[in-house]
């Protein structure tokens, strides 16, 4: 399958299969957005251990860590999110709307959703990780996120788009430290959406089950 532009550019295309990776592979895209937020995480992991193995560094090589890092979070979020939404949607519970959750970037605003749904499937949050015990660490950390980079573009561009600088002149922000504090917050993030999607697969299955009986009752079949 060819992009829309057509062909593939020979640059995309290398001497074997080696180095292929393949994109939209579930067909549904919003069921690869854990495998796009494993990814970011995992490239940040490498740039973090490059950085902290060398004694000196350029002030650039932080900018992709902070990014990454911020990109794997709210691609967790919108992941659990949405999961969770398919999850309430085989329920009488209220729904939880995702016709908007890729129009924007900003993280705070997806918590309540998501609380909502850890609660209708039984999960508090209770982690044995420093500065994230609780639903208020993690929501007090994604608060602070957003009061850095809401719309997901100061660590990717110095500018913003009316000219002015998005963050404040000298912001120090430690790369390796943020980098360390974050992978434990998005390994329980990738654990939760594991587990969702455990219980969708239980409970489609189960609904499908029960569909198929009460057309069976009905004579339908």
């Amino acid at each position: 399958m060819t992009p829309r532009g057509g062909s593939i550019h020979s640059f995309f295309v290398g001497d074997g299969v080696h180095g292929n990776v393949v994109f939209n592979f579930r067909g549904n895209p919003a069921n690869d957005l854990a495998a796009f937020a494993a990814g970011y995480h995992e490239g940040a992991k490498v740039l973090v251990a490059n950085m902290e193995a060398k004694a000196g560094y350029a002030d650039y090589e932080g900018y992709p860590i902070f990014f990454l890092y911020r990109h794997a979070l709210e691609l967790y979020l919108k992941a659990i999110l949405y999961r969770g939404a398919m999850i309430l949607g085989l329920t009488s519970a209220p729904a939880i709307r995702v016709d908007k959750l890729f129009a924007r970037h900003d993280l705070a605003r997806l918590l309540p959703a998501i609380k909502e749904m850890f609660d209708h499937v039984g999960w508090n949050w209770q982690a044995e990780v420093p500065g994230l015990e609780n639903w208020e660490d993690v929501s007090a950390l994604v608060r602070a996120i957003d009061g850095i980079d809401a719309g997901s573009s100061s660590f990717r561009y110095p500018v913003a788009s009316d000219g002015s600088a998005p963050l404040p002149r000298h912001l120090v922000l430690n790369a390796i430290a943020f980098g360390h504090h974050m992978d434990p917050l998005l390994d329980l993030l990738d654990g939760a959406v594991t587990g969702l999607d455990d219980i969708w697969d239980a409970r489609a299955e189960a609904a499908h089950f029960l569909q198929e009986l009460v057309k069976e009752w009905r004579g339908e079949t």
